[in-house]
């Protein structure tokens, strides 16, 4: 998934479609049931399907969401994500109290577990980083299957790896200074002279 998010990053320049095939990419090569690319709007606190994947956009309309926490939409898993800026997993959501307002339309459309992923500049390529390592998709399809496999899906620690970033812009940057805390050893590739602080 990586490798191929990080392709469509590299050749293309319009937003949309980069969101569009990272959904895409998310859904048939990590085998999610479906994936969708929000954006928070600042004034409203309401939080809008920009792209999707694997998604019946007939579900979007039922399911509002706000990270507003004085309103009932804004008290679920995404709202609470969105403030906090913390990944939330639900593996089943016939029992999760907090997702009320929208579990029956997910049911209705065969959801039965829900991974929200809050991302800014620089937060995507760490999740996604830590999505490889941690073999996110391989166990997502097993429990999927009935299968919890604890052990054979710990996967590997980032700490002590060495990170590559191919270019130093906005994104690369972010991300660079996004790995401080797992104790990597970062490399640049940038193809303009820049300083790189410690």
């Amino acid at each position: 998934i990586l490798g191929s998010i990080n392709g469509i990053i590299l050749r293309t320049r319009e937003r949309q479609h980069l969101l569009q095939e990272a959904c895409r990419i998310v859904v048939e090569e990590g085998q999610f049931a479906g994936a969708i690319i929000s954006l928070l709007d600042p004034g409203s606190l309401m939080v809008q399907p920009q792209a999707w994947a694997g998604i019946d956009p007939e579900l979007l309309q039922e399911i509002p969401v706000s990270a507003d926490p004085q309103r009932a939409d804004g008290r679920g898993m995404i709202g609470v994500a969105m403030r906090t800026k913390r990944s939330l997993a639900a593996h089943d959501l016939l029992h999760q109290p907090n997702l009320a307002l929208w579990s029956a339309a997910l049911l209705k459309h065969g959801y039965r577990s829900l991974f929200v992923v809050p991302l800014v500049v620089g937060e995507q390529a760490i999740g996604m980083l830590l999505s490889l390592f941690k073999n996110l998709c391989r166990g997502n399809k097993e429990v999927r299957e009935g299968k919890w496999i604890r052990e054979g899906n710990r996967g590997i620690e980032l700490m002590g790896k060495t990170v590559g970033i191919i270019g130093y812009g906005n994104m690369g940057s972010a991300f660079s200074e996004r790995l401080k805390g797992f104790c990597v050893t970062v490399l640049v590739h940038c193809l303009s002279v820049i300083s790189v602080s410690e």
